[in-house]
């Protein structure tokens, strides 16, 4: 079986246009044509001005601009880049940048070139050390020389390049990408919104991925970039299982055939043991979230704040049952909700409190997101 291959940080959105890849090799490839070999210290910023000078062409002469390219400087942003850096000779563009980028940036177009050069690393970084289309020395590697072969239209992404983007993604990232499109059907049937925890919790036991222990954001940000991709490749049919032609690619290598089975039986078993306390636990989360909407219009205090016992009284559970669960939903919920806690209340109250994270409280407060 192929050792585990996961991608353990992405950007969003700067990794989600998986075309910026082809545009780096076909930087490399238009320079080895010409007979020029970039040194890799003056790698980013000479593909800065190329992909500049190419944005800035395509967007002129593209009549409609697809509104949804994500990861990709605006053709505003481009527009003023091209035209602040025209007024300076070409030996002095790079003495420019270079002093723009290593100083207190202040001026508008000063942040929009800085914020471009970022993203361009990104797509250099999404090339070479992710999709490996690029040797250590900055070359194509043979599957980079293959995506310049492809042929499509600039912004998008054609049958043989998708067909190369997926293989890519295998290669670097089986695990955690084809666990997630096994996981989205079940994702949508049962309208899960902790879509990162359960990804990452399922990695965590099956495959021992400790690395995933980062903050939510990031989890929020490597889900988002997967999904995208998933988009972009149109890798699940209406029904959210996967294309007949990617399961071919799965099964046309070894190593990615068995990670595939060996990942399809673990999703399965997952699900299986996990599907009935997940509709549990949403079916009285729902009735948790409508019992607090009710309990605020009845009590229009300003703060929000809703006693728990005035939400227990709507719920044929026991004090012990009930305080499980509050720990349970605070910490499910708390990186896709602002919940606040608060045992302050404005008269005598002598109830027994509840305890979360071992601390007491008696009212709540749900900002959803």
């Amino acid at each position: 079986m192929q050792e585990l291959r996961i991608i353990t940080s992405l950007h969003r959105p700067l990794q989600k246009p998986l075309k910026s890849t082809k545009w780096v090799c076909q930087f490399v490839d238009e320079n080895d044509k010409n007979g020029k070999v970039v040194r890799p210290s003056l790698f980013y910023i000479e593909f800065f001005f190329y992909l500049i000078n190419k944005l800035n062409k395509e967007y002129k002469s593209t009549l409609t601009i697809n509104n949804n390219l994500e990861g990709i400087p605006t053709q505003e942003t481009i527009f003023d880049i091209y035209n602040y850096f025209s007024h300076y000779r070409n030996k002095d563009k790079e003495i420019q940048l270079k002093d723009i980028l290593g100083r207190k940036r202040e001026k508008g177009i000063e942040t929009q070139i800085y914020s471009t050069y970022k993203a361009i690393s990104y797509y250099i970084n999404l090339t070479k050390d992710k999709f490996e289309l690029l040797n250590d020395k900055y070359l194509l590697s043979e599957n980079g020389k293959k995506l310049c072969k492809t042929r499509s239209s600039f912004f998008l992404i054609g049958a043989n390049e998708k067909v190369i983007y997926f293989e890519r993604i295998l290669f670097c990232d089986i695990h955690a990408f084809i666990s997630l499109c096994l996981m989205i059907k079940t994702f949508k049937k049962l309208k899960l919104s902790s879509q990162k925890i359960l990804l990452f919790d399922f990695l965590k036991y099956y495959y021992k991925i400790p690395k995933f222990d980062y903050t939510t954001p990031s989890l929020k940000n490597y889900i988002e970039v997967r999904l995208y991709w998933i988009y972009l490749l149109d890798i699940l049919d209406n029904n959210y299982n996967l294309r007949d032609k990617y399961i071919t690619i799965l099964n046309s290598n070894l190593n990615y055939k068995e990670n595939y089975a060996d990942i399809s039986k673990n999703v399965s078993e997952y699900i299986n043991n996990n599907f009935r306390k997940i509709q549990n636990y949403n079916s009285i989360k729902f009735r948790f979230i409508n019992a607090y909407k009710t309990c605020l219009k009845i009590d229009l205090s300003e703060t929000r704040y809703v006693n728990l016992y005035d939400i227990k009284e709507q719920f044929k559970m026991s004090y012990l049952k009930f305080n499980d669960f509050l720990n349970e939903f605070y910490e499910k919920e708390k990186n896709e909700s602002s919940i606040f806690l608060s045992n302050i209340v404005s008269s005598i109250d002598k109830r027994k409190r509840f305890y979360i994270r071992n601390l007491p409280v008696l009212k709540i407060k749900i900002s959803i997101k």
